[in-house]
């Protein structure tokens, strides 16, 4: 009988092309990575790899091993998934990876909504992101991540992960409310503004100076970081511009001025509130907010309850910005598409 951690290894080292990296990401050591496959292959009687230049490479019978494993871990999660929904009530301890917006906004009430419904569930919660915790959906750090896409810079979904839509959240332009910067109505009057970004190597850092560049510049950052509260707070004191997303502008939105940082009137918003501007900006861009597990999990009682709160806490902060924007504000965190609704 064929080793299920055995061709999880195999499949790693398809992803990755080296024993190291496949080591690293499982969180195994180079040699039992390379002993454990080695067994594979006398199990198997076939050889299954070769290495190539600094790579390892598969062989035919290796590739289509490698193949069948991604459907039979798949259908080990959906076992253990059924086991678990077997039983009346939620329970266990589910670990989940999130990027800082959702922490800071919508996963403390979905967390009240999973203490009221499944008091016998513990939901772990680290603050983690993009592909590095994706490698940890694999080597079980992680149940459940939390994940965005920006516009232009998405990632194809990793063979074995399945993803399950949240909403979409429009990004804004955001100025302060007084100095230099308060009263420009496009994204091309910022051409010498000091600008807060994330750093360039991330998928937020790379849709915001390419949006910059669109409109004909190359931002001067003077302040980089991850910390997208921070984004706010430099904003708020006069320090910088930025980009940020709706779902932390719930607290912002305020009058509506109509304003639009391409430079028309219409359908977009200025939130002017005591300390900050908000505009929305050209085309009206969005990232896509997300959850992915492992191909399989999807049906385990715990995950369903999870990604069923996320969705219903996130879409209660989608409709607090709604009432609380003008009504010919645009606003765009409500707004989800048919295909992004369902769950």
């Amino acid at each position: 009988m064929l080793n299920l951690a055995r061709l999880a290894m195999l499949r790693e080292l398809q992803r990755t092309g080296t024993m190291t990296a496949a080591a690293e990401s499982l969180h195994y050591t180079h040699s039992a990575i390379s002993q454990q496959l080695a067994q594979l292959e006398r199990e198997t009687g076939y050889t299954l790899f070769e290495k190539v230049g600094r790579r390892v490479e598969l062989t035919e019978q290796g590739a289509i091993l490698a193949d069948y494993a991604v459907q039979m871990l798949a259908l080990s999660e959906e076992a253990e998934a059924a086991l678990a929904g077997s039983h009346r009530q939620v329970r266990g301890v589910l670990r989940v990876a999130s990027f800082q917006t959702m922490v800071a906004t919508v996963v403390p009430q979905a967390l009240n909504m999973l203490q009221e419904r499944h008091p016998d569930l513990t939901v772990e919660i680290t603050q983690d992101e993009g592909a590095r915790a994706t490698e940890k959906l694999f080597s079980k750090q992680f149940d459940v991540v939390l994940d965005e896409d920006y516009p232009g810079v998405s990632l194809p979904l990793r063979p074995g992960v399945h993803r399950e839509n949240i909403f979409e959240d429009p990004m804004r332009l955001v100025t302060p409310a007084t100095g230099p910067w308060s009263e420009v109505e496009s994204l091309e009057e910022l051409s010498d503004a000091a600008w807060v970004l994330d750093p360039a190597d991330g998928a937020p850092g790379i849709w915001a100076r390419a949006m910059c560049r669109q409109a004909g510049f190359e931002p001067k950052v003077q302040f980089e970081s991850v910390d997208a509260l921070l984004f706010k707070h430099l904003v708020r004191e006069g320090h910088a511009v930025a980009f940020l997303p709706d779902l932390l502008l719930v607290d912002e939105v305020g009058t509506a001025g109509g304003g639009h940082a391409g430079g028309s009137q219409s359908g977009g918003y200025d939130a002017r509130g005591a300390t900050m501007r908000v505009l929305s900006l050209p085309n009206n861009p969005i990232r896509s907010l997300y959850t992915t597990v492992l191909e399989g999990r999807q049906h385990h009682p715990a995950i369903k309850a999870f990604r069923a709160a996320i969705f219903e806490a996130a879409h209660g902060a989608a409709q607090e910005v709604s009432h609380s924007a003008a009504p010919e504000a645009d606003a765009g965190l409500g707004r989800v598409s048919g295909a992004q609704a369902k769950r």
